[in-house]
């Protein structure tokens, strides 16, 4: 995010120092130029604003982020090597010799086990075959959903009331 930032600044500065100067390339006395080869009414340029500002958004972004890898590399020049990385790991793992470090360790609380999810095996069936069956019919026969009819509703006015009209052929019951 350091380098989107930064990438901004320089953006900016480089958009007001063109703004501020105005430059002979891009602007006719305080008029833009438009892009063009020909040169007749000396009104048109090979480099107009509109393009400067997308090789400027793209070379300001490259510079920002270049300049952040940059500094960062500055500042990792005196991090923790690999062999200092290693000897702190091998002091991480070894049992340490402090007493009060271990004590404050085994004065916890201990970890509590989460409980076991029942498997299939394990599940009590208490309905018989024939409380089953009964349900069964019941279970088959349940109501079926309707099918949307085409045709949609509108926001309007009847007799001076805002209402909901329904347009298309058969409104739902």
């Amino acid at each position: 995010m350091n380098a989107l930032w930064f990438a901004f600044i320089i953006y900016i500065a480089g958009m007001a120092v063109v703004l501020y100067f105005r430059p002979s390339l891009m602007f006719d006395g305080g008029a833009w130029k438009e892009f063009g080869l020909t040169n007749t009414y000396n009104n048109t340029t090979i480099f107009p604003f509109w393009m400067f500002v997308i090789v400027w958004s793209i070379a300001s972004y490259t510079v920002g982020t270049l300049c952040v890898i940059g500094f960062s590399g500055v500042s990792t020049q005196n991090s923790a090597t690999p062999e200092d990385i290693v000897t702190v790991n091998q002091e991480l793992l070894e049992p340490s010799s402090n007493s009060e470090a271990n004590e404050s360790i085994n004065d916890s609380e201990p970890i509590k086990p989460k409980p076991r999810r029942a498997a299939k095996e394990d599940l009590e069936f208490n309905e018989t075959l024939e409380e089953v069956l009964e349900e069964a019919p019941r279970r088959r026969h349940r109501k079926k959903k309707a099918k949307p009819v085409p045709g949609y509703y509108v926001k309007g006015v009847v007799n001076g009331k805002p209402t909901y009209v329904y347009y298309g052929k058969n409104p739902p019951g």
